[in-house]
């Protein structure tokens, strides 16, 4: 089924947004993606998000790592807490229904080593 837009409301929806932005931007207009509201409201805390998340991931030892030690599981758990990635995954549900609910549910040293390999080849590229 082909998308079809209403080009009157999209050119009211986007003045709207045009509006928005320079009010909240102290007069700026928008015209780019570095406009200081955008930035300071939608992009600044996704780039702290990413970085706390690349400092709980701690990449730089996964090479050491051997998978079936739990290092690895840990430190996606830990990239998980909902202080680290702000709104990357849902924490409304209890343990069992988190978007990082999987990285409890392996269990036994097979799981966490089939499990560990998977997370590494995914994070590292399999080198």
């Amino acid at each position: 089924m082909p998308l079809a837009i209403n080009e009157a409301t999209f050119e009211s929806c986007h003045e709207n947004f045009l509006a928005y932005m320079q009010q909240n931007g102290h007069g700026e207009p928008f015209t780019n993606f570095q406009h200081p509201f955008l930035v300071k409201d939608e992009i600044a805390y996704k780039w702290a998000a990413y970085q706390r998340g690349q400092a709980a991931l701690t990449l730089d030892k996964w090479r050491r790592w051997k998978p079936g030690e739990g290092k690895i599981i840990q430190a996606a758990k830990d990239a998980c807490l909902p202080g680290i990635g702000a709104n990357w995954l849902e924490h409304r549900f209890g343990a069992k229904g988190n978007s990082d609910a999987p990285l409890y549910r392996v269990k036994g040293s097979r799981q966490i080593k089939d499990f560990e390999e998977q997370l590494h080849t995914l994070m590292m590229g399999g080198v």
